[in-house]
């Protein structure tokens, strides 16, 4: 009996089922940077798949790699990826891992978006233009016990939070 199921098959769920037990600190999260946006004057508004929910929902995105939120600024859109670590090993100065998806959708999208990279055991915000995005690795680490791609996002990309609202006021 041949058990190896076909491609189309194979369980789409497989990433939230095996990411469910994080959702919670990623809540936190997108909680933080929603507080951060509010204290700069900004009204931010969900746009992704499942942005705050803490609820398990089987379906899926109509497309992956939607940014978590969008604020508007001069009349136009400026949508943010929202993702981090509680790591205490993580140092300000360490690489950002970011999903290939998530800077895909944005290029295919052609938006002005940022990712927002909190470390929860500091506390600190970082940002990453990803737009202008054009220097970083593609790396496949395992991760409890999967291998996964991601694009490693080298320091010198990344913005302070007085950097990122002088950018963000720029048309």
């Amino acid at each position: 009996m041949n058990t190896t199921a076909p491609k189309s098959q194979i369980d789409k769920e497989y990433w939230k089922k095996k990411y469910l037990h994080k959702w919670k600190e990623g809540n936190k999260r997108e909680t933080i940077f929603k507080e951060f946006m509010k204290k700069q004057g900004y009204e931010v508004k969900e746009f992704g798949f499942e942005t705050l929910s803490e609820a398990y929902n089987p379906d899926s995105p109509e497309e992956k790699g939607k940014p978590d939120f969008f604020i508007e600024e001069n009349g136009q859109k400026v949508y943010f990826e929202v993702t981090g670590t509680s790591a205490p090993n993580i140092k300000p100065e360490d690489k950002i891992w970011l999903r290939p998806d998530k800077v895909d959708y944005v290029k295919r999208h052609k938006l002005r978006a940022y990712c927002v990279h909190i470390l929860d055991s500091i506390p600190l915000i970082r940002f990453i233009d990803i737009t202008n995005l054009t220097k970083y690795n593609v790396i496949h680490p395992t991760i409890r016990e999967t291998k996964e791609t991601y694009y490693e996002i080298d320091p010198s990309e990344y913005l302070t939070e007085d950097q990122f609202k002088e950018k963000l006021k720029q048309k």
